[in-house]
């Protein structure tokens, strides 16, 4: 649309395939008690719902994660940074960073398989 070529739109409409396809639903796999990771039909993009219960666990995950508060209250330690994520609070980690999270809350992290 920003060059000045020719754009034959009939064409276009004559050869796409319109009709849409049926949601995909994609199911979490449980790691353990505390994560569930939806693999996402993609390589390079997984989310992680994450439930501590009260228990310092490690906060999985290549490259950079961004971890979101959705319930109650989960504290993040990432070296000597230490971040509390309530709902709609967020934090962006590095990659290679260390990172344990605790407390009773849940988070969702979205990072690289």
């Amino acid at each position: 649309g920003l060059t000045h070529k020719h754009v034959d739109a009939r064409a276009l409409v004559d050869i796409v395939d319109v009709h849409p396809a049926p949601p995909m639903r994609v199911a979490p796999e449980h790691l353990d008690a505390h994560v569930a990771i939806f693999f996402a039909p993609v390589e390079d993009f997984e989310l992680a719902v994450i439930e501590p219960q009260g228990e310092a666990i490690p906060l999985r995950g290549a490259g950079p994660r961004i971890a979101l508060g959705i319930a109650g209250e989960v504290e993040v330690h990432a070296g000597t940074r230490r971040e509390r994520l309530t709902p709609g609070r967020s934090v962006f980690l590095e990659h290679g960073e260390d990172v344990q999270v605790s407390g009773t809350g849940r988070i969702v992290r979205a990072s690289v398989p």
